[in-house]
């Protein structure tokens, strides 16, 4: 087992976090549920996340205490490394902000239109640099499990890295849509929605009929989606076709 740094989290920390964690005092909003940590809370509190399998696993080091236990994450390691995730009560934890600075920016726009940090719009997380790690981790996850602990974590697993997967690799899609896990068949409902293009068409409208509710909702709004993208190039490529006629017929004459 790797050894594992619980006196203190922030031994590694970059330069950037450490600076974020001196800001502590000015990205303070009890009402709107901001609440950096300074360096000493943080390490108190990293403890406690390090004590999680997440936790250690990703050498994440906490942000913040609104006393939710829900704090936000910095990520040591992994193909994760350097972007920021919450925890969640009823979702376990999942990736929120691609970077430090996106989440200091989001926190200030937050206290600059007295916004709840909640109540912000998702941040878009970009590919991973690292897709073969991305690719073999999530196709992992779907090796058989023997108790709901392993479910859990195969369904954890795949809720952290999908937002990470490159959206033009479809088998990895249509793997994961075929898992027995509804959770994880809802997950890629909600990637394909996000990222909804004509390639996704037929495994969109497959998983609109899913049986889970979860599962079947997300879907078919990305095949509605994909239905309108597609109608709307039939219907150019039809006026190309019929300029293009009406343009031979004006040149005979």
């Amino acid at each position: 087992m790797k050894p594992t740094n619980l006196e203190d989290p922030l031994a590694d920390a970059p330069a950037e976090l450490l600076a974020f964690l001196d800001q502590a005092a000015s990205l303070q909003s009890k009402p709107l549920g901001i609440a950096v940590l300074g360096r000493d809370a943080c390490r108190e509190y990293s403890r406690a996340v390090r004590g999680t399998a997440w936790g250690e696993a990703l050498g994440l080091v906490a942000l913040d205490d609104a006393n939710n236990s829900m704090p936000h994450c910095y990520v040591l390691r992994g193909p994760a490394a350097g972007m920021v995730l919450q925890f969640n009560r009823v979702d376990g934890q999942s990736l929120r902000y691609p970077s430090l600075a996106a989440f200091a920016s989001a926190l200030r726009a937050a206290l600059a239109g007295g916004t709840h940090i909640e109540d912000l719009a998702p941040a878009t997380i970009a590919p991973s640099a690292r897709q073969a790690e991305v690719v073999a981790r999530l196709l992992g996850a779907m090796a058989p499990r023997a108790d709901q602990e392993a479910y859990a974590d195969a369904a954890a697993t795949v809720e952290l890295l999908l937002p990470q997967l490159n959206p033009d690799n479809l088998p990895v899609l249509q793997a994961l849509a075929s898992d027995t896990d509804f959770y994880i068949r809802e997950y890629v409902a909600l990637f394909l929605k996000r990222h909804a293009c004509p390639a996704y068409e037929a495994l969109a409208s497959r998983l609109a009929e899913d049986g889970h509710g979860q599962v079947a909702r997300p879907a078919a709004e990305a095949a509605k989606a994909i239905r309108r993208m597609l109608g709307e190039a039939r219907r150019e490529a039809i006026a190309r076709a019929r300029a293009g006629a009406v343009d031979v017929q004006v040149r005979r004459t």
